[in-house]
């Protein structure tokens, strides 16, 4: 007899909230506490064929015009042709859009339903499309269609680390340190693929591995 177990789905913007590293969730009955996520490296190319890509995104100060791109091609310059503002560093956020979310392979369940953590659900970021309006009591815009950015900064507000190399995820701390996991060699997130004899990761011996991001 085979027992195969559905994996939980939920729409990305709701999974954010839901399925952050450090979130604990309960299935049927047990606590599996979210560790990382589901590069697109590691799905079988059958049913992704997405590279892995860091975005940007940047709410403009002035206007409230929202606009993301590549990283690596990002301006601070606003996207609204009529506002000549420079996008402030503290409105933009660099991201990574998961392919799904992981427990940690080597960790277990437990049963204790009143100790759930839970990572702070960060209000979304809004824009519309329209034209910007000036009244009496301040600028405002109406439109059918616009754009609304789900994210989650981690426990702190201050993002996550991540391992390009296996998924692992964990909140920046406080200080805005590497949080205690990355601080020496960890394990691999999702396990040991097949052929391979090591356990521990290899992000952790280099340096771009470990990526300072938001989800």
């Amino acid at each position: 007899m085979a027992i195969i177990r559905a994996k939980p789905s939920r729409d990305l913007s709701i999974a954010i909230r839901e399925y952050a590293p450090s979130n604990d969730i309960v299935l049927n009955g047990l606590v599996y506490r979210c560790a990382g996520l589901t590069l697109n490296w590691h799905i079988p190319t059958d049913q992704s064929h997405e590279t892995q890509k860091l975005m940007t995104i940047g709410r403009c100060h002035q206007c409230g015009t929202m606009k993301h791109a590549i990283s690596s091609n990002f301006s601070l310059a606003c996207k609204n042709k009529d506002c000549d503002a420079t996008l402030l560093l503290d409105n933009c956020r660099e991201f990574i859009e998961p392919a799904g979310f992981a427990v940690d392979f080597y960790s277990e369940p437990t049963t204790d339903v009143s100790l759930q953590h839970y990572v702070a659900v960060q209000e979304p970021w809004v824009t519309a499309n329209g034209e910007l309006k000036t009244e009496w009591f301040g600028c405002y815009r109406i439109d059918n269609e616009g754009s609304i950015f789900y994210h989650s900064s981690g426990e702190n507000g201050d993002g996550y680390a991540l391992c390009w190399r296996c998924g692992r995820a964990e909140s920046i701390t406080r200080d805005n340190l590497l949080p205690d996991v990355f601080l020496k060699p960890h394990k691999k997130l999702r396990g040991r693929p097949e052929g391979e004899k090591d356990l521990v990761c290899e992000g952790n011996e280099k340096d771009f591995s470990i990526k300072h991001t938001n989800i």
